[in-house]
């Protein structure tokens, strides 16, 4: 296992809370070399992140603009948690779940929300 392999097998499990199985199983999908190709982006996901995943509350709070976040019904519960926080600290910003939709969201079902937003923000 390369190094850059190792980083993002790190990144799923301990930040992403993937089941390291799952993780297994996902370097026998071509995606797998996408995601290393990027690995060395990881230390800015960390940067954002912070230690411990904080949210980061008061810089979301001075966000001006209108602000739409979605989240995949269907992901993880820990990013559906995110979800709520950030539409929570953000001033006035509005919140969809996308049904049938996990992290990896199917344009047909993120187009009209985008469309919407835009059109109404």
């Amino acid at each position: 296992m390369g190094q850059r392999g190792e980083a993002v097998e790190r990144f799923m499990v301990e930040a992403a809370e993937m089941p390291r199985e799952a993780v297994a199983g996902m370097r026998a999908h071509p995606a797998w070399a996408e995601m290393e190709a990027v690995a060395h982006t990881l230390a800015y996901e960390a940067a954002v992140l912070g230690p411990g995943n904080a949210l980061p509350a008061a810089r979301l709070a001075r966000i001006a603009q209108p602000t739409l976040v979605l989240n995949g019904a269907d992901s993880a519960a820990w990013m559906a948690n995110a979800g709520v926080a950030v539409a929570a600290a953000v001033p006035g910003a509005v919140r969809r779940v996308l049904e049938d939709q996990a992290h990896n969201v199917a344009p047909e079902a993120l187009v009209p929300e985008l469309l919407e937003f835009f059109v109404t923000a």
